[in-house]
């Protein structure tokens, strides 16, 4: 009889599980700032891709995403009907080599994407960089 309880509390675990990373997927998610090493900035239509590498150039990206209060939006928003615009992205990379991509696009004055916040001071400042 044992057996039979362990795999009914097992399965009880995964479905519970399961259901808080459902819960969770929706709606805004601070973005990971914690060994954060590096930050690959582009956009389509700009004259250059930037890295962030240094300690310095990283910690301004992080004070900026703080200071505009982004987080992950989940699911993104799409640009609906508009079509062209201009995509920004920001790829971050840590330490143990994952990656997060945060991405606005902006079209028609219109802002979608996977961020929330002040995500059009966000723009601004990724525009100052990609230019």
């Amino acid at each position: 009889m044992r057996p039979r309880i362990w795999v009914r509390a097992a399965v009880a675990l995964v479905f519970t599980v399961a259901a808080l990373l459902f819960a969770s997927s929706a709606g805004a998610a601070t973005v990971p700032t914690t060994g954060l090493v590096m930050v690959h900035v582009s956009s389509p239509h700009a004259p250059r891709n930037v890295f962030l590498r240094t300690k310095d150039s990283v910690a301004a990206f992080v004070g900026k995403l703080h200071a505009d209060h982004i987080a992950l939006h989940l699911p993104a928003t799409g640009p609906g009907s508009c079509t062209g615009g201009t995509t920004y992205s920001a790829e971050l990379t840590y330490k143990t080599g994952h990656k997060q991509l945060l991405y606005a696009i902006e079209c028609k004055g219109a802002l979608s994407g996977n961020l929330s916040g002040n995500v059009k001071a966000f723009v601004e400042y990724l525009e100052t960089l990609v230019g």
